[in-house]
């Protein structure tokens, strides 16, 4: 009879054990990327931050033009990483990710809305399974102070309002993070960041500290009035000579609205009904404590 008992504690347990580690393995936060990955190395940023981190990236959805290159580009960074990550384009796409997932997702959007919102529209069971959204961009709020408004100064927003319109149409069902610039002018990232990238010879390390480095140059020769505001370089100063000189040399927008949701406790949002506002305003940059994400940004690779 002991014998009997002790072979049923023992096969009790190890049903208790396995049910935890199976309920851990399903418990990851379920992550879409809406993505406009090009030649700015926020978005790839924020691609290897999500595929470093302990989230479930279900997958990366390139928009708003449906673009091979951005699917190629998107795809090779996954590779780089080692990581097997759906990437596509459209509303088909994105339906299929999101209505296919075990569970509620969130979506990063780091991008314009245009897909997003055609897969809402063509299977609102979309909009039911989406829990959360993180959007970089720029917002108003209204006279009442229980509304967001998207803000055509953000270049998300400026992309395609009319979509931007029709997602915030939905902020009486769904929270969203807006993250603004604000919050990334605040927490630049250091040239001598992505050179320790590189040095340990990490391929998508590498990768990163390259982008970095061409999308600056080309930044600063293709749209150099936006480049001397953005870094406040000087009127007379030679463009090459600001750039031979930068200790800082990108605003980590989309990765900053990453590290919003996955650690809030970085932040102090302006909140408005149950959505959060980071960066949004001038004077109220919303971080808590940037040394810590200077710090998650620094140990990257």
């Amino acid at each position: 009879m002991k014998r009997i008992l002790k072979y049923f504690f023992v096969a009790f347990f190890c049903s208790v054990i396995l049910y935890a580690c199976e309920q851990g393995a399903g418990s990851k936060r379920n992550l879409l990327i809406i993505t406009d990955i090009g030649t700015d190395v926020d978005d790839m940023e924020a691609l290897c931050l999500a595929a470093k981190s302990d989230v479930n990236l279900i997958g990366i959805a390139c928009t708003p033009n449906h673009s091979k290159k951005m699917v190629r580009e998107a795809s090779h960074v996954m590779d780089l990483l080692n990581r097997d990550v759906p990437v596509g384009t459209g509303k088909v796409f994105i339906d299929s990710v999101i209505t296919s997932a075990k569970g509620s997702v969130k979506v990063l959007l780091i991008a314009p809305a245009t897909d997003l919102v055609a897969a809402i529209e063509d299977d609102y069971s979309v909009a039911e399974k989406i829990d959360s959204i993180f959007f970089q961009g720029q917002v108003f709020v209204n006279s009442e102070g229980n509304l967001i408004i998207p803000n055509l100064e953000a270049y998300n927003v400026s992309q395609d309002y009319r979509s931007a319109q029709k997602l915030f149409g939905f902020q009486h069902k769904i929270p969203f993070t807006i993250v603004g610039k604000y919050a990334a002018y605040s927490i630049p990232i250091k040239k001598s960041t992505f050179e320790k990238y590189a040095k340990n010879g990490d391929p998508a390390g590498i990768y990163l500290r390259d982008a970095a480095v061409n999308g600056i140059n080309n930044f600063a020769h293709e749209r150099p009035q936006v480049f001397r505001s953005v870094y406040n370089v000087p009127a007379d100063m030679p463009v090459d000579s600001a750039l031979a000189v930068m200790k800082y040399i990108s605003n980590p927008y989309d990765a900053a609205v990453l590290i919003s949701m996955l650690r809030p406790d970085l932040f102090i949002p302006t909140k408005v009904g149950i959505h959060s506002l980071i960066g949004t305003e001038k004077g109220n940059i919303g971080i808590k404590d940037s040394d810590a994400i200077d710090r998650l940004l620094f140990d990257l690779f």
